[in-house]
């Protein structure tokens, strides 16, 4: 098992511009390849019933549009911020993130982050989707606008972005948290072992090589 994961994950792309998605995958150690995804699709705001349905789409067709050799693992992904039937994207002006804070202050909502993995080699392909509840604190106009003010809103579903300053806002989440900052590791962990890859088996196995150089 271990000889047939070294093998598929030689060649690790992630279908991405996301700065945070790069981070966390990085923390693992294991070594992958960003590739812009050809068509980017933008989550505009609007009344949506099934969020899971609207963030696979997109993060298949994001997928879709990358291509490797046979030995490539191609994955995407897709957020979408979700409350009582409206689905959020990322607000295209201050304006809209402080009306998207203005909305979600003081309750739940919930992140809707999906996953798409493409075995190039095998022409298999797997989308699955995670959900992670969040709340905010009763946000006073002062907060949002401080906030807004930093642009850290502009490049996030729903306008914010938990790993930042967003976390100064925020009482409880129940679920995945690295859910909510874009890239579920344990969904994707799940989905790639029931294609024979493990990541931890990998994560550990780079660690270890690593350290032989040293």
């Amino acid at each position: 098992m271990l000889e047939k994961c070294i093998t598929v994950m030689a060649r690790l792309v992630l279908a991405s511009r996301s700065p945070r998605r790069f981070s966390l995958l990085s923390i693992l150690g294991i070594p992958f390849e960003a590739a812009p995804p050809g068509e980017e699709i933008e989550v505009r705001g609007g009344p949506c019933d099934d969020p899971c349905t609207l963030a696979k789409r997109n993060a298949v067709s994001k997928a879709l549009s990358v291509h490797g050799p046979p030995d490539t693992m191609v994955v995407a992904f897709d957020t979408v911020v979700w409350k009582e039937g409206y689905a959020y994207g990322k607000p295209a002006s201050l304006d809209e993130a402080y009306g998207m804070l203005r909305e979600l202050s003081g309750g739940w909502h919930e992140v809707h982050t999906a996953v798409c993995v493409i075995d190039m080699g095998r022409g298999e392909s797997i989308s699955e989707c995670e959900v992670t509840r969040v709340k905010f604190k009763e946000l006073t106009e002062r907060e949002i606008e401080l906030y807004i003010s930093t642009g850290e809103a502009l490049d996030a579903a729903g306008g914010y972005a938990i790993q930042g300053l967003a976390s100064l806002l925020i009482e409880r989440i129940e679920g995945d948290y690295f859910n909510v900052v874009g890239l579920p590791l344990h969904r994707l962990r799940s989905m790639l072992q029931s294609l024979g890859v493990d990541l931890l088996e990998e994560a550990v196995r780079m660690r270890k090589a690593r350290v032989n150089l040293s």
